[in-house]
């Protein structure tokens, strides 16, 4: 079950980063 687990909360990361990134990103645009 971790095997499973665990892969689903690194992806679930890495989207929260590209979220977080592309929101500053595009706050930054005039």
């Amino acid at each position: 079950m971790f095997h499973v687990v665990i892969p689903v909360i690194g992806v679930a990361r890495v989207l929260r980063w590209s979220l977080e990134s592309a929101r500053e990103f595009f706050a930054k645009r005039p």
